[in-house]
């Protein structure tokens, strides 16, 4: 029995409402997301969300053992917005133009803006199984071992349905007039498939499913007693049982009213910040385009352009720091100066601060003792670039593992669960730019075709994401990672680049890869 049937289980028998509240904070973002891309409106979206998880709570009893929820409730809400749709049509009309500016522009591109559209409609046209392993890979960011043992599967054959889902998918997007590449499509579903549904839903949503199904059991309850009552006294039981009724539901309305009044602002002010950043990074790949060779595509230059500038800023950086330690080594000036040049905008520490300030609503309190436990991070970080002894390595290790701790310490558990979001969103991103810019150098070594380029940046993607996870070291492995020589480190990482190309490879190709690794490696060593 999988941990979400135990969860249900829980709640069917026990009526326990935590292990409702777990469930719907799992797959909150699922739902809301699907809800959104068909409805193009978030208070709408809103309430698909409550009708899919009151529907859940009020079937929880009757539901299989085997089936698997996250595909049930992906079903249910395209079933509940799609009869929205048909009884608000003309409402929808009217701002799907607005929202399709407003909503679908932040941070998406143009191939997002032009594949969310149509993307659900695509997705139910699958089978269940390949719609329930995009919906695992994708959707809920699922590693393959963690969708293989979901769907019943080995890892290699739910990595094989993975990639004929996209294939199929790919297809009919065709049919509809818009190209992707596998690897394009793979990244976008990755990236953008998914979006962070507006803090406070969850716990709406929970207290009124849960409201709604204990009503749905009390009135059921009340309707047989009343049936064996006289007139008289079944008059007067009905009247009560009204007003017991309508009496919640007005309250639960007027919080809702009260609770979207105290949003809108907030809501706002992340539509402007979206709209700016939107504008920016349009500007920024105007100019680079403009400015740069024509001989890489689009997508690949702008990737290029963007991994260049983080080289330079990460060396800057690297300076800017051996600069300070040796004043903050020498006197107290020096040793303040160190303090403040690491939190200007643009650091590292400083934009972590920043994301963690809009994801996690954190108090002013939160703030000041995050500020100083980050930057014993960055400090760490930094120190590490050094190349330092294995003594210092592990040193850094342990201050950079304590300090992680005392944040989480700080955080409440909503947070908690909204910090290990970002920090999964912050490696897939990483994973994306490592893997295409890996891309873009075996392609010019190898010249691959393109059913392979779509092979090997999949498979690129998937090594980089488990690498950053720390999926790839077991056991001692992960300590020595950070405590052995470098050139070990990155023999081992190499060593695995290689064993996950392999199987997409010509003899011939991999012939002339392996010896580029070789290549790296001893320049490495030399060094």
């Amino acid at each position: 029995m999988t941990d979400d049937a135990q969860l249900l289980r829980r709640y069917a028998e026990e009526g326990s409402e935590t292990a409702f509240g777990e469930v719907v904070k799992r797959y909150i973002n699922l739902v809301y997301s699907a809800a959104v891309r068909q409805v193009h409106d978030t208070q709408q979206a809103e309430d698909i969300v409550q009708m899919v998880f009151t529907a859940l709570a009020r079937k929880a009893r009757g539901l299989p053992k085997e089936v698997l929820l996250s595909g049930w409730l992906y079903r249910h809400t395209c079933f509940a917005a799609a009869k929205a749709a048909r009884t608000e049509r003309r409402r929808q009309a009217r701002e799907r133009q607005a929202v399709a500016m407003n909503v679908l522009n932040d941070d998406t591109g143009p191939d997002w803006e032009h594949l969310a559209p149509i993307l659900d409609e695509a997705m139910n046209r699958l089978a269940a199984p390949e719609r329930n392993a995009i919906v695992l890979r994708y959707f809920e960011r699922r590693d393959l071992h963690s969708v293989g043992a979901a769907l019943g599967v080995s890892e290699e054959a739910a990595r094989k349905r993975v990639t004929r889902a996209l294939g199929k998918l790919r297809t009919l997007f065709t049919r509809r007039g818009l190209t992707f590449s596998t690897t394009s499509l793979a990244t976008l579903l990755a990236g953008q498939a998914v979006v962070a549904a507006p803090t406070g839903l969850t716990v709406s949503v929970t207290s009124a499913a849960l409201a709604s199904a204990a009503n749905s059991t009390g009135m059921t309850f009340t309707l047989l007693k009343i049936m064996t009552m006289t007139k008289l006294k079944a008059g007067i039981v009905g009247a009560i049982v009204m007003a017991c009724v309508a009496t919640p539901l007005a309250i639960q309305h007027q919080a809702r009213i009260n609770l979207r009044e105290k949003s809108e602002h907030s809501q706002q002010l992340n539509d402007q910040v979206a709209h700016l950043r939107a504008k920016n990074e349009r500007l920024s790949n105007l100019v680079a385009q403009a400015n740069s060779s024509q001989s890489l595509s689009k997508d690949q230059l702008s990737e290029l352009l963007r991994l260049r500038a983080e080289v330079s800023r990460l060396r800057g950086d690297s300076q800017e720091l051996a600069r300070l330690k040796a004043a903050k080594e020498g006197t107290d000036e020096g040793s303040q100066l160190f303090r403040v040049r690491l939190f200007p905008p643009g650091d590292m520490a400083g934009k972590e601060l920043a994301r963690m300030r809009a994801r996690l609503n954190l108090t002013s309190e939160q703030v000041q003792a995050l500020r100083e436990l980050l930057l014993k991070k960055a400090e760490a970080s930094y120190a590490g670039t050094q190349v330092p002894s294995e003594e210092r390595a592990a040193e850094l290790s342990q201050s950079a593992a304590r300090a992680e701790e005392q944040i989480q310490s700080l955080l409440t558990p909503e947070q908690q669960v909204a910090y290990a979001e970002l920090q999964r969103d912050d490696r897939a991103v990483q994973a994306r730019v490592s893997a295409n810019f890996d891309l873009l150098q075996i392609q010019n070594l190898l010249g691959l075709t393109q059913e392979q380029q779509g092979l090997v940046a999949a498979a690129l993607y998937e090594q980089q994401l488990r690498q950053l996870s720390g999926d790839l070291l077991t056991g001692s492995d992960a300590e020595s990672e950070r405590t052995v020589d470098p050139t070990k480190v990155m023999q081992r990482r190499l060593e695995q680049k290689l064993k996950a190309l392999e199987p997409l490879l010509t003899p011939s190709q991999l012939e002339a890869y392996s010896q580029d690794l070789k290549s790296q490696l001893t320049a490495a060593q030399l060094r």
